[in-house]
């Protein structure tokens, strides 16, 4: 049995009303109310259809994983790079030396707009979760 599974161990006649959350004009055995068996309830206060649009968690990690892999490897492409640079520079072979130069210059540019765009997803992944759980428990409230 998966963790997502709930497992119903006992069923047991109402004891209060689902509307008005009151059980002393509560009749249990035939599940009304006389306080509400007027009160006409709207299709909408039944069902209303999810009005967010949830990605699963899967598809959540997978970005996370891409993207913390092409910040490592960008910034390995540009240490890289910088390290060919300084060895052809040594060796006075200058235009390999200037043609790594601009690549690491480049390479260091993906790699400081990648990680400023994986930063900026995190904080608003971590932003979002907190409004989350702030609508979540102002919701429970009421």
């Amino acid at each position: 049995m998966s963790s997502n599974q709930i497992v119903i161990k006992k069923k047991s006649p109402a004891t209060r009303c689902d509307i008005c959350h009151m059980s002393d004009q509560f009749d249990s055995d035939t599940e009304t109310c006389l306080r509400c068996s007027n009160v006409l309830i709207p299709a909408s206060a039944i069902y209303s259809p999810p009005t967010m649009d949830v990605r699963p968690i899967d598809e959540v990690k997978s970005f996370q994983q891409f993207a913390s892999k092409f910040i490592a490897y960008s910034f390995l492409a540009m240490v890289g790079s910088i390290f060919l640079t300084i060895l052809f520079g040594l060796f006075q072979i200058l235009p390999l030396a200037f043609i790594f130069a601009v690549l690491s210059f480049f390479l260091g540019g993906v790699f400081i707009i990648s990680l400023g765009i994986f930063v900026l997803y995190m904080a608003g992944t971590l932003l979002a979760s907190l409004v989350q759980n702030i609508y979540d428990s102002l919701r429970a409230r009421s």
